[in-house]
């Protein structure tokens, strides 16, 4: 009885301590990646204005060829997609505020009800722009230790779409030099 008893109290410490370590973590998830692009700020800027090619260089929309995708460009830009593969799901981005050449920035919400922030700015420099993409999502209590793994599973896709940007613009901008 008695090592039940130490054992009970054991668990308790241990349960505070991970609780309260936990309350400490950060409950606001922000993960940035960036790419240099040799073309002047508009192409890439386009691109990702432009919700209809976003299923040229999105991974989530890349992923499913029998996706369906539908867009509303009534007072926001909003793209719609949902899909039987359940590593895509359904989904939505609107276009929350634009500032042409240099700043997009849209919701992304997904279907288990996880929503989040994609922010896209573009840097002009002299003769490249730098394009900073940032997800950046608020977590629960439970989601806070997620948080130490997210930036290892959300940065390859963060990176393959600055990838995709890149090439998409610099072959625009190539074609429209001839």
């Amino acid at each position: 009885m008695k090592i039940l008893k130490i054992i009970l109290i054991l668990l308790g410490i241990a349960l505070t301590l991970l609780l309260s370590f936990t309350a400490m973590l950060p409950s606001y998830l922000k993960i940035e990646r960036e790419i240099v692009i040799y073309t002047p700020e508009n192409y890439p800027y386009q691109i990702i204005k432009n919700l209809k090619s976003w299923n040229q260089w999105f991974p989530s929309l890349k992923m499913d060829h029998n996706i369906n995708i539908y867009y509303n460009s009534n007072k926001q830009s909003t793209l719609f997609w949902n899909s039987s593969n359940p590593n895509v799901g359904k989904g939505s981005i609107i276009v929350i505020k634009k500032i042409p050449q240099h700043l997009i920035i849209t919701n992304i919400n997904l279907q288990n009800d996880k929503s989040g922030k994609l922010i896209f700015k573009i840097i002009r420099k002299s003769n490249y722009c730098l394009l900073k993409l940032e997800f950046a999502t608020e977590m629960t209590f439970f989601e806070k230790w997620m948080g130490f793994f997210l930036d290892t599973v959300i940065s390859p896709t963060l990176e393959k779409s600055l990838e995709d940007i890149k090439s998409i613009s610099e072959y625009q901008f190539n074609a429209d030099k001839k």
